[in-house]
Formats: C-alpha cells, structure tokens, sequence
C-alpha cells in the first residue's frame, strides 16, 4: 500500500507538468502573431484586437540618413518595453492575458497605440431541464342541496256548519211560519259567506306557497 502511494505521489507532479506542456504547446500552436510598423513618426496600425497567447511585434520601418529611433513602451511602464528601437530593429511580446493595453513611444510623444486582448471564448454547458407534468386536480361537484319550505297549513279552522233544521210548531198559525222561515234563510246565507271566506284564505295561501317554493328553486 505505501509502495502504490509512493508511486502516486511520483505520478501526479508528473502528470501534471505533461498537461501543462501539453497546454503550452496547443497555445503556441494557435496563436497569432500581428505586426506594427513604425515609421514617419507613427504607429501603423496603432490599435490591435487579439487574443490570450497571441504575440505582437513592433518593427522600427523608418529609412533615411537622419532615421530616428522608436520604443513600444506599455502606459503602465511594466508590461512591457522595446527599449530603444534603430532603423531595422524589432520587438515582440506575447500577451498572456486579457485587457485592454496602452502604449507609447518614449522618443516621440505624440506616437500612441493601443491593444486590445480578448479571452478565450469557451460555450457554456447546457443545463439539462427536467419537465415534469403537473398533476391535473379534478374537482368533483358536490350536489347542491335545496331546502324545501314545508307548505304552510292554514291555521283557520273552518267554523262549524250551521243547522238548518227548522222547527215547525205544529199550530198551524200563519203568523209565525214566516219569521221562522226567514230566520232559516238567514242562517243558511251566513253559513255559506263563511265557507267562500275560509275557502279563499286556502286557496291563497297554496298558491303563495307554490310560488315562494318556485321562486326559491329559480335562485338557487
């Protein structure tokens, strides 16, 4: 067991200076080399887009008995430095990482230029997403209950019938006959507007209760 970890503990510094190499060797192998040409006092092109690993090289292009020299100097004064630049000369600097650099000429002040370095651009992931179908509720209606209203009962007793049993004396007077038979006709006239009477309120009231039923039935 201690062999093996000892083995490991060999294999991974290893391991790692091959990926390294290995990572080394891929940039250089897809980076970029760009020029700048100084000449006529100027920077030619002055700006540059590149990318992590590419290299640019500056190159003093001016001609002549009196051909001054030129420097590629980084704004921030430690990125990098050409030094003094002859007719002929040239400096190249690799740029290891991303942002946006300035640089001048210490010779000529109005020579500026600027390079721009873009990271490496990788694809994210796609995230996977998992739908999951939402569970449908189903409503059951429950039976809508009406309550019915008892039909009203009349509480209006119908009075007794009145007797129409007419008493006859058996004296045949005349003068008594008549008065006994009008009282007769007057009990019985009673009677009746008495049983109309009665009978209406019945018949009110069943119809009220029909419709208070039907008119409840219709709101709910």
């Amino acid at each position: 067991m201690t062999g093996a970890r000892r083995r490991l503990s060999v294999a991974l510094p290893a391991l790692a200076a091959a990926g390294a190499l290995v990572l080394l060797i891929a940039t250089a192998a897809f980076a970029d080399t760009k020029f700048i040409s100084m000449k006529n006092i100027a920077y030619n092109p002055d700006s540059l887009t590149i990318h992590i690993g590419d290299k640019v090289t500056w190159k003093n292009n001016e001609t002549g008995l009196y051909a001054p020299q030129h420097t590629a100097t980084s704004d921030d004064g430690h990125t990098f430095d050409s030094g003094f630049l002859n007719p002929g000369q040239s400096f190249t600097f690799t740029f290891t990482k991303a942002g946006t650099f300035k640089f001048h000429c210490n010779v000529h002040n109005s020579m500026h230029g600027t390079i721009t370095v873009l990271g490496a651009t990788t694809s994210p992931t796609p995230t996977p997403t998992h739908t999951r179908p939402k569970p449908t509720a189903t409503v059951t209606a429950k039976p809508t209950v009406v309550p019915v209203s008892p039909t009203p009962t009349s509480s209006v007793k119908p009075s007794p019938r009145v007797s129409k049993t007419v008493k006859v004396s058996p004296s045949p007077t005349p003068s008594s006959s008549p008065s006994r038979v009008v009282a007769a006709g007057t009990s019985s006239s009673g009677a009746g507007s008495t049983l109309a009477i009665i009978a209406a309120v019945v018949i009110f009231l069943v119809v009220g209760a029909a419709f208070f039923i039907r008119r409840r039935k219709t709101i709910v």
